[in-house]
């Protein structure tokens, strides 16, 4: 009978023992936004070549303002958690001056990079009506499973 408390004994040390090796954080875990991956899929990389070349075609077109009405911003302050919303009456006559200074008939896709549902790159190069190349950035953002577009400085 005295074997019981011998096991009783060495399961408490071997209990104690293991919470010993443990390191606490020494309060509650927090998850970064900037660590928070994104998974992709084929459809996604389909679904913005289609979104950039529907853009394109627009501008391309002189079809303003229905390049326009694809374009959201986010909120500078905090884009990670802010609901992407349609370009402000500014925001729209701006980029019809620029497009309007700079129309073109020709665009391909060079390159696209995802890295974050709110940190993604096309990069376009375009064929200015003069015969000079330029390169746009477009940054398709994901949010809520649903892809939009927005420009690099907007």
């Amino acid at each position: 009978m005295k074997t019981k408390p011998i096991y009783i004994a060495l399961f408490f040390v071997l209990i104690l023992s293991a919470c010993n090796g443990r390191k606490d954080s020494g309060g509650t875990s927090a998850i970064s936004i900037s660590d928070i991956t994104m998974s992709l899929s084929a459809s996604d990389t389909a679904e913005v070549k289609q979104l950039v070349a529907e853009f394109m075609d627009y501008l391309a077109s002189k079809d303003y303002e229905n390049a326009l009405d694809m374009l959201v911003t986010l909120n500078p302050n905090d884009p990670y958690r802010s609901q992407p919303m349609g370009l402000s009456d500014e925001q729209k006559e701006d980029l019809r001056k620029q497009w309007h200074r700079f129309p073109f008939h020709q665009y391909m896709i060079e390159n696209i990079t995802f890295t974050r549902a709110y940190d993604n790159d096309v990069r376009c190069k375009i064929l200015l009506d003069n015969g000079t190349e330029m390169r746009l950035c477009i940054r398709p953002l994901r949010y809520i499973g649903y892809w939009y577009l927005s420009l690099a400085d907007r």
